[in-house]
């Protein structure tokens, strides 16, 4: 419903005929398009139209508004024309529900007389109400009530709200020959009626009708500004997207700038960006530049051409969020020499400069570190930022494993940041070198949680055992190859690694809740942070007992239960917003799991589902090594739904972190942006299989 169309039904009581209205719009069921007449009661019945008449005085004395419609519609039914002037009468005796009432039994005959008198009363003179309510039911008559209105009605209408909403209904219905209509009506002094002509400009993509969205969008009323963005997205291109962000940024807009935010978000044609790298780019407004920084970093790869250059400006700023949407903006673009570009900005810049970790972030997305800059990696290697660190090792990775880069990776096994600590894991892993693997043994004896694991991953990635988690099986196993062990190839490991992951997907959709296991997903130690959909879908029934979130509340607990002394965890309700349990991770202990308990059971339910707030919140939280997200469906709220722009901004908050992010998905259809959430963080994706029945 367009916000005009609201404000019509929500007139305040001062206002002429408000009241009435208002109240019938709410009463009738068929105000709106697409929704058809009432059915026409049969009249089984000999009474005469006297009696009828009698009977329904006597209803509406008794204050039965149901009954005395009902026989007012069993009056339209009689067919003769002696019933339709009764009824016409009554329209003028009558006030508020009870009149429009007998209005629309008038539209509800069938008989030609009836539909002259239905016309008759939309040309009334007299009552503006009564016009009113002829209209609605004109209009949601045939297409020749709709064309009549549009050619007698419309253009000899004086009460301007009548106007706007007759416009309206005919707009919704899709009659033709509107244009001038509207661009009357988006001139209008009314600011109700300017509003819907300027919506029918949007709708109708009326060039000519710009200039009244651009007045609107410089005026002062709130909801003219909304409908005027509302129409400008409608036209989409380039003028509409400059126009859109100089109102994003006017103060006067404060409050609308989330939508504006939406709409711009929603640009993504050439010319479209074109405009955000030129012009907002350049805007005198900051929020305006930080804004057109965060879309252009997502979308650059759409338009390559045009914003290769006003993004290799901005990665000269020195503001750190700046120039890293710089950075993310150029590795999708791709210019020819980033790898040349990247380096050069690192130049000058110190170790523990949080810029530099989105530089070598860059750097690492393309494999490859300028020679000139590699005598900066001892710097790097010791510098105070874990994020430096990170894209460091990451570095280390893609290049040939010479001494002092297995010194430096041999080093990172013992940082202090377990995300440092996981990337030299995977260096090593990597690198293929048999001279890793005691290294990664050690760390598996040493290690817990995520870094484990990866060291696990590792070691069966290297050699193919499969000797699970006891650090003394490996050692044992290692002391056992002897001096001549190689490698097996890449080639000779892939049918085993093939076979092991069907069993680990096997294993995980079989089962549901159990001691460190949640829904077949291992729970390992380290920092865990669960994340349960309490959006209204979670309300529906499970059972006959229980609903959806009673059931995966009481899995979530139990599972809780189940942990190792060593771990610690966190939980976060999702649904328009992030409800967190703490702000950071709890150890382990049973006056927690009950504070948790009370946590769940006490939580307030219902809502759309935002899990870019969620994941993003979550994310920022210190110490979470993985994430378990539970949710029946995609999202439905929030700036970022889209799979791929949700995507990439995950992607971005977790750059330097390297948090695995694992799915339940209990919708009635696979998601697919569950399933890459958990791909592209190297987590699991499962949907169990009591969620399906």
């Amino acid at each position: 419903m367009s916000p005009f169309f609201a404000l019509l039904l929500c007139l305040p009581s001062g206002s002429p005929e408000g009241p009435q209205w208002h109240v019938f719009s709410a009463y009738l069921p068929n105000l709106m398009p697409g929704n058809a007449f009432l059915s026409l009661p049969q009249s089984t019945t000999s009474t005469s139209l006297r009696e009828q008449l009698d009977a329904f005085d006597d209803a509406r004395r008794q204050g039965s508004v149901e009954d005395a419609t009902k026989i007012l519609q069993e009056i339209a039914t009689r067919g003769e024309e002696q019933a339709i002037d009764a009824l016409t009468d009554l329209v003028y005796r009558l006030e508020g529900r009870l009149q429009f009432a007998a209005v629309h039994a008038i539209a509800l005959s069938p008989q030609a007389y009836a539909h002259e008198r239905l016309r008759d009363l939309a040309r009334d003179r007299q009552q503006a109400s009564v016009r009113r309510q002829a209209a609605r039911d004109l209009a949601n008559g045939t297409e020749g009530d709709r064309l009549w209105l549009r050619d007698k009605r419309l253009s000899q209408e004086k009460d301007p709200m009548l106007r706007a909403e007759i416009l309206r209904m005919l707009l919704q219905y899709e009659v033709p020959r509107l244009e001038q209509a509207v661009l009357a009506a988006s001139r209008s002094v009314h600011a109700v009626e300017a509003g819907i002509g300027i919506e029918g400009v949007g709708r109708l993509r009326l060039r000519r009708g710009l200039p009244a969205v651009g007045r609107a969008l410089d005026g002062t009323d709130p909801v003219l500004r909304r409908a005027a963005l509302e129409a400008l997205d409608s036209f989409g291109g380039p003028r509409a997207t400059g126009l859109l962000l100089d109102a994003y940024g006017k103060p006067e807009n404060l409050a609308l700038r989330p939508v504006i935010q939406q709409l711009l978000w929603q640009r993504h044609l050439p010319k479209e960006l074109e405009v955000l790298a030129t012009d907002g780019l350049r805007h005198a407004e900051p929020s305006v530049v930080l804004l057109t920084a965060d879309i252009l970093a997502l979308r650059a790869d759409l338009a390559p051409k045009t914003t290769i250059g006003p993004l290799s400006q901005l990665l000269q700023q020195d503001d750190p969020v700046l120039m890293s949407r710089a950075v993310e903006g150029l590795v999708l673009a791709k210019p020819n020499a980033l790898a040349t570009l990247l380096g050069s900005r690192l130049r000058g810049l110190d170790a523990d400069d949080p810029r530099v970790a989105d530089l070598l972030w860059g750097l690492s997305t393309l494999d490859k570190l300028p020679s000139s800059q590699l005598r900066y990696m001892p710097q790097w290697m010791n510098s105070t930022s874990a994020a430096v660190r990170v894209q460091s090792m990451r570095l280390l990775a893609a290049r040939k494993p010479k001494a002092d880069a297995q010194e430096w990776a041999y080093a990172a096994l013992q940082d202090d940041s377990w995300s440092v600590r996981m990337a030299a894991v995977r260096c090593w892993q990597q690198w293929r070198l048999q001279e890793g693997i005691p290294h990664l043994v050690d760390t598996l004896a040493r290690e817990h949680g995520s870094v484990q694991l990866a060291a696990h991953e590792a070691l069966v990635a290297l050699t193919g055992a499969q000797l699970g988690l006891s650090s003394s099986a490996w050692e044992a196993w290692w002391r056992g190859q002897g001096q001549d062990y190689v490698l097996p190839s890449l080639e000779q490991l892939a049918q085993e690694r093939a076979a092991a992951e069907l069993i680990d997907v096997e294993a995980a959709a079989t089962h549901t809740v159990s001691e460190r296991r949640y829904h077949g997903l291992a729970i390992h130690d380290g920092g865990s942070l669960f994340l349960l959909d309490a959006s209204g879908s979670m309300e529906e029934d499970f059972d006959s007992s229980r609903s959806k979130y009673q059931v995966y509340a009481e899995n979530l607990l139990q599972t809780i239960g189940g942990l190792s002394a060593k771990a610690t965890f966190g939980m976060m309700l999702f649904s328009g917003d992030a409800q967190l349990w703490r702000s950071e991770l709890a150890a382990n202990r049973p006056e927690h799991v009950d504070a948790a308990a009370k946590f769940l059971t006490q939580a307030s339910l219902g809502g759309p589902t935002d899990l870019h707030d969620a994941l993003v919140t979550a994310l920022a939280i210190s110490e979470v090594e993985s994430l378990y997200v539970l949710t029946d469906g995609a999202p439905t709220s929030g700036f970022l739904r889209d799979t791929e722009s949700l995507l990439q901004v995950v992607a971005r908050a977790n750059r330097h972190l390297g948090v695995r992010i694992h799915a339940i998905d209990i919708g009635p259809e696979p998601c697919e942006l569950l399933q890459r959430l958990a791909q592209e963080s190297g987590g699991q994706y499962v949907r169990p299989e009591h969620a399906h029945p």
